[in-house]
């Protein structure tokens, strides 16, 4: 409450009153005070004593006095105060203030003193004393200036102006506490009576009519029990508020909640207690000016504060933003097939493979230079993987040289497919920015969520219009900081607008694989959680929170106006607090808020909302990356299969143990027979005059076939031409003939099923000289 310009106050210094002191003194030697005076004073110490004001009532305490007498005329103190002179000289170590009141007419008025700053407490200021104020008798005339009687606009300056913790009064008519109850803060009144054997009264303003109880207990923390105590009951007092009063906070069997606000729970809880009314706001009019009432009992949450209210709890609510994306897809492209792999596997397996083709490679020309059966052969157990080889048809030391490189490659080309099916099956969702700095650096729209429309109706949200600029406005931020913040509140768009808000809602209600642009969307942590399941129950589009913290933030207060319920609503709303009932108000109002949206039912979403809200789902794991097989990850598979190469020789041996030993007796035999084949076929090719030049085509140059039968008797070869023309009907003459050539090669084919010549290919690409020395050896 502000006062008039025309008000002034006097506070006199300390000389003053050493010098009042010691005039006192020495009129009380000079004068001899006489043995009467002396028990006059030890008289009016027992009355003070029974009267309250004891001695150690006001230790250590700030005490301010008001005189109020008429101006012009001399000021008594003895008349208005006569507990001054005691209380002054039992408080010699505590400051005592003065002011001065002057009335004129249905006014007060200020004599003395510069400025009424000196005596006012600030609001933010705590004072670890405690401190009293005394009033003289009230006059209950009506002033016109403050439109209420004197006396109430002096309870109202001792506790709001001066910010009082008691308040002794010389009266007890009750018209000066008509309205006590609805505009005090925080004070407790006392009233004193000019008689001192009388002792202190307790005034209860919540009661009607309002009476007075006699003070027991004579100490300040035994007069704010006994205050307490004597206003709990308020059943002839009303309080507004701003929602439905219809609204249940308990256990509702037959539906859900129909809590507007989760606070009015906190309103509700503290008027059952306390007996207290509550009445809708809209219904105000209804109620004559006349019937007692604390106006709105509590104002909810506000972004600021005004002098005539009460703050009872300070909030930080932190502002984050959700990325709002494209369904999650499966990966595709060259990173998919590249990244299962790191370089060193990468480098192995091409190792492998080249080592591989390499030896396959090898033995097909060693078969097809030498014997190329056996070549095919070996290729073919070396396809089968251990094909169980009988006999001399398989190399064991190369079988099992060729098992361990396909064994590895075989199965490193298994798990790589894996990973590669692993890495389709499991869907990744795009990427997204990760921090408040890293999304400035995207170019994708950012929209904030948070706000409302005032009374006017126009839109507000509190990021852009708030907290950006309050954060940017701070003082001592780098020049990067404050052009990051300048771009953020330039780019951050307002859901309030008609574009934005169909632009979120066609992508949200999006359920097809339809891609859109990502949007980053700002809410207040506190409603992160419900609004991603809002977000999931409108359509297919996947959500990402920032995991990460960020300097917005919107300070919050929870108010309520300044009246006699502040003390008592302080205690029960740290007693609601403590108990956890605030958190379980909260969840049901959003869940009836959430479940009470039309389109829920529309879109035949309610069940799934039900859900969602009373059951923790849990949700499906997401993959972000695929993870890389390194080499020391799949190093162990080497020595699996080396475990189970040697298995399988040891297998392979236990299998042919019978034919270990005709096998080494046939490989040296073959080793020998082949060194001697080799030396009598280089003298045959020698005496007949083959010429090993491949360019061009050899001449048989044999004069008669006795020398040919002779030099076959040479090498060992029985050979008969006769026989040779008999059953292929042709001689060297005919085979050099081109007529002849196909019956040779039908011979040859006939004999193709009986043993094991060269190819069906060969035999249809090969040259007349060549055909005849096949059909020669066929023979043989």
């Amino acid at each position: 409450m502000s006062l008039s310009p025309c008000f002034y106050f006097w506070q006199p210094d300390a000389r003053s009153f050493y010098l009042k002191r010691s005039i006192f003194s020495a009129f009380v030697v000079r004068s001899r005070l006489t043995k009467t005076m002396l028990n006059l004073w030890s008289k009016l110490h027992l009355r003070l004593k029974k009267s309250g004001l004891s001695d150690g009532l006001f230790d250590d305490a700030d005490l301010t006095f008001i005189f109020t007498p008429e101006c012009f005329k001399i000021l008594n103190v003895e008349g208005d105060f006569p507990y001054f002179n005691y209380l002054r000289m039992k408080n010699p170590y505590t400051p005592l203030r003065h002011l001065i009141l002057c009335q004129m007419g249905s006014e007060f008025y200020l004599t003395y003193g510069n400025s009424v700053t000196p005596f006012m407490y600030r609001a933010t200021e705590k004072s670890a004393r405690p401190k009293a104020i005394f009033l003289p008798r009230l006059p209950t005339a009506y002033m016109k200036s403050y439109g209420k009687l004197k006396c109430e606009y002096l309870l109202v300056l001792a506790d709001r102006v001066y910010r009082q913790d008691y308040v002794f009064v010389q009266t007890n008519e009750t018209t000066c506490f008509t309205h006590s109850a609805e505009v005090i803060y925080s004070a407790k009144f006392l009233i004193y009576e000019k008689s001192m054997t009388l002792p202190l009264l307790i005034p209860c303003v919540a009661c009607n009519p309002i009476v007075f109880s006699k003070l027991k207990s004579h100490t300040l923390p035994g007069i704010r029990k006994a205050w307490d105590v004597l206003n709990s009951n308020m059943h002839n007092q009303l309080a507004f508020v701003e929602h439905s009063i219809d609204a249940t906070c308990g256990l509702v069997h037959t539906g859900f909640v129909n809590l507007d606000d989760p606070y009015y729970c906190y309103t509700a809880a503290f008027a059952e207690k306390h007996n207290l009314t509550l009445v809708d706001v809209n219904t105000k009019s209804d109620y004559s000016s006349g019937v007692k009432n604390f106006g709105i009992a509590l104002c909810g949450q506000a972004n600021s504060v005004y002098p005539d209210q009460h703050v009872y709890k300070v909030r930080i609510e932190p502002f984050n933003f959700v990325t709002l994306t494209n369904p999650a897809t499966s990966a595709s492209g060259m990173a998919t097939r590249v990244s299962p792999f790191d370089q060193e596997t990468w480098i192995c397996l091409l190792v492998s493979a080249v080592l591989v083709a390499g030896y396959l490679a090898w033995v097909n020309w060693c078969g097809v230079k030498k014997d190329s059966h056996r070549g095919l052969a070996k290729i073919l157990v070396i396809g089968i993987l251990l094909g169980q080889p009988s006999g001399d048809s398989g190399n064991v030391d190369m079988v099992t040289l060729i098992f361990w490189l396909f064994g590895n490659f075989f199965l490193m080309m298994n798990l790589y497919q894996g990973l590669i099916y692993s890495c389709m099956a499991v869907l990744i969702p795009p990427q997204t920015p990760r921090g408040l700095d890293e999304l400035l650096t995207w170019k994708i729209p950012m929209v904030a969520v948070d706000g409302g429309e005032d009374v006017s109706g126009t839109y507000h949200t509190y990021l852009t219009e708030f907290v950006i600029p309050k954060t940017n406005s701070g003082n001592g931020w780098n020049q990067q900081f404050t052009d990051s913040y300048t771009t953020l509140q330039e780019r951050v768009l307002s859901i309030g607008t008609i574009s934005v808000e169909t632009m979120l809602q066609k992508i949200m209600s999006e359920n097809t694989t339809r891609k859109h642009e990502s949007i980053a969307l700002f809410v207040s942590q506190r409603g992160l959680e419900n609004y991603v399941k809002m977000v999931h129950l409108l359509g297919n589009r996947n959500t990402v929170r920032n995991k990460e913290d960020t300097p917005l933030q919107m300070v919050v207060y929870h108010v309520g106006p300044q009246n006699l319920l502040v003390s008592y609503f302080s205690k029960e709303w740290e007693r609601i607090e403590a108990s956890g009932l605030n958190q379980v108000w909260l969840e049901m109002f959003l869940i009836n808020y959430w479940l009470r949206k039309k389109w829920l039912t529309k879109q035949g979403k309610y069940f799934e909302a039900v859900r969602h809200f009373f059951g923790n789902l849990r949700e499906p794991v997401t993959f972000h990356e695929a993870i890389s097989i390194t080499l020391e990850l799949i190093f162990p598979v080497f020595s699996l299969c080396a475990v189970g190469m040697v298995f399988g020789v040891l297998g392979f041996l236990v299998e042919c143990r019978k034919f270990v030993v005709p096998l080494v007796k046939n490989l040296v035999r073959g080793i020998t027979n082949g060194m001697s084949q080799g030396l009598k076929r280089n003298q045959w090719c020698s005496k007949c005059g083959k010429i090993n030049n491949t360019s061009t085509p050899p001449s048989i140059k044999i004069s008669s076939t006795n020398e040919c039968s002779k030099i076959d008797d040479d090498h060992g070869i029985k050979f008969n031409p006769g026989m040779v023309a008999k059953r292929c009907k042709c001689n060297i003459r005919k085979i050099q003939k081109k007529a002849s050539v196909k019956k040779c090669k039908s011979f040859l084919k006939r004999q193709n099923k009986k043993s094991h010549p060269p190819s069906s290919w060969h035999i249809r690409h090969a040259r007349p000289e060549k055909l005849y020395l096949a059909v020669r050896a066929t023979v043989l």
